[in-house]
């Protein structure tokens, strides 16, 4: 299958799989759910559903299902926020993080965050997210 994530390398997957499935039965493959859904991030449903001939009950319910923790092809990526340099960092100074997954979770921390509390953050949001490492 396509290693490239676009919308045509997807349609390629789906169409290779209808082509070789052994019965007109057969439940879409985990795989391709996947890619599925991860083309929500740029591309809207309705695009995508019309495109790969799913319905939209499908895409739905694919996007509210978690990722399975055993799945490598998703990793955490890792983005490191520096300081600007004119800006004076102190010990006492609050925290405003604010971020928003692919699926459309809004997380916002506020306040006194420890590197302790916000490790913790971190992995209950992959946890949630099928992303823990």
């Amino acid at each position: 299958m396509n290693t490239k994530l676009t919308l045509e390398s997807v349609l390629a997957d789906f169409q290779l799989w209808r082509q070789t499935k052994s019965s007109p039965r057969n439940r879409i493959p985990d795989d391709l759910k996947q890619k599925a859904v991860a083309l929500l991030v740029d591309l809207s449903a309705g695009k995508i559903t019309r495109t790969l001939g799913i319905s939209h009950a499908m895409l739905k319910s694919w996007n509210d299902q978690p990722t399975p923790l055993s799945d490598t092809s998703s990793s955490i990526e890792f983005v490191a926020l520096s300081v600007a340099p004119d800006v004076a960092v102190h010990q006492d100074d609050h925290l405003i993080l604010d971020f928003t997954q692919p699926n459309g979770n809004h997380w916002r921390l506020q306040g006194k965050i420890s590197g302790s509390q916000l490790t913790a953050f971190v992995r209950t949001v992959g946890a949630l997210s099928g992303d823990a490492p």
